[in-house]
């Protein structure tokens, strides 16, 4: 007969060869798992360092992009807006630098840049279209202009800062009036704007540089729609517009989409989509020139883009 004694040494003998299988298989799979995660760290330590590599290159790339851009600017930009008078906007969001470079690409292009007009995040807030309709009612109807009767707000007040800040007429090219004065200053009493230089003295061209980032949430169809309305009515009132923003905003939900997929304004309004690369503040002064000459273009790498970039001289009388 098999005793207690018996069944007791054989469980421990079970439970002993147990744990020797346990520390056997953990010794075997742990030095399976170190060999494959060190070689796993390698490769990603591997990787990594192509990718670092990468970014050297492309940062070595751009930084001698933008010294050749930086040197030949002045020569691709030469008299190409001599003696043209420039407005420049900046639209809610727009980044300061892309504004002072598109300036000094009309100071290198022979052209005078007469005032910037910045404006401000509430000029596109939907909180805030009651108080613009209010505002561009009053001014309405304290000018001679033949407002837009059906038009929403933000048209309205782009057909009034239009009008305050460029036009076609030769003989009034430099000179204000009390209404584009008024007009402005309303505008700016009522923290819609900021003004810097004296845009209410006219210009015949007019550059509106779109925001850093794309519009976002409740903002985006207002953000898009007030800035294609101003470039629209600064197209219509003067002798040419351009509309210049960073390269996504020729993606989906861009300002840049959205004047190229309304047809009226493609066909009167310059864009282009690449003013955060080097080269975007020469191809923003080329497109003008050749938009106050007659011809509008559809510049840049994104969607709806005709070319990179115009040729210099496009803007030329010959």
């Amino acid at each position: 007969m098999i005793d207690f004694r018996y069944h007791l040494v054989s469980i421990i003998a079970v439970f002993l060869a147990l744990a020797m299988g346990l520390v056997l298989g953990s010794t075997v799979l742990n030095d399976i798992v170190l060999r494959s995660t060190t070689q796993t760290a390698d490769d990603l330590s591997d990787r990594n360092e192509e990718l670092r590599g990468d970014l050297r290159s492309l940062e070595d790339g751009e930084r001698t992009t933008g010294q050749f851009v930086e040197t030949m600017a002045p020569r691709l930009l030469a008299d190409e807006l001599k003696s043209k008078r420039v407005v420049v906007f900046a639209a809610p969001g727009a980044d300061r630098s892309q504004v002072r470079q598109v300036s000094d690409g009309v100071d290198m292009a022979g052209g005078t840049v007469t005032g910037t007009v910045t404006l401000r995040n509430t000029y596109v807030d939907k909180r805030k279209v009651g108080v613009l309709g209010g505002l561009t009612d009053t001014l309405g109807k304290s000018t001679e202009l033949d407002m837009p009767t059906d038009a929403v707000p933000a048209e309205r007040a782009a057909y009034l800062l239009a009008n305050a800040t460029v036009t076609k007429d030769e003989e009034a090219l430099g000179k204000t009036d009390d209404d584009a004065t008024g007009t402005l200053t309303a505008f700016e009493e009522a923290k819609f704007l900021d003004l810097s230089g004296a845009p209410q003295k006219r210009a015949s061209l007019a550059i509106v540089v779109g925001p850093a980032e794309k519009y976002a949430g409740n903002q985006a169809s207002v953000g898009n729609d007030s800035t294609v309305a101003l470039a629209s009515y600064l197209d219509e009132t003067g002798a040419g517009t351009v509309l210049t923003a960073p390269s996504d905003s020729a993606g989906r939900g861009g300002v840049v989409t959205a004047l190229r997929d309304d047809q009226g304004a493609q066909e009167s309004v310059s864009t282009v989509d690449n003013l955060d690369t080097p080269p975007g503040y020469v191809v923003t002064t080329l497109a003008l020139a050749l938009d106050g000459n007659g011809s509008t273009g559809q510049w840049g790498s994104g969607a709806g883009s005709d070319a990179v970039a115009p040729s210099p001289s496009a803007g030329s009388d010959s």
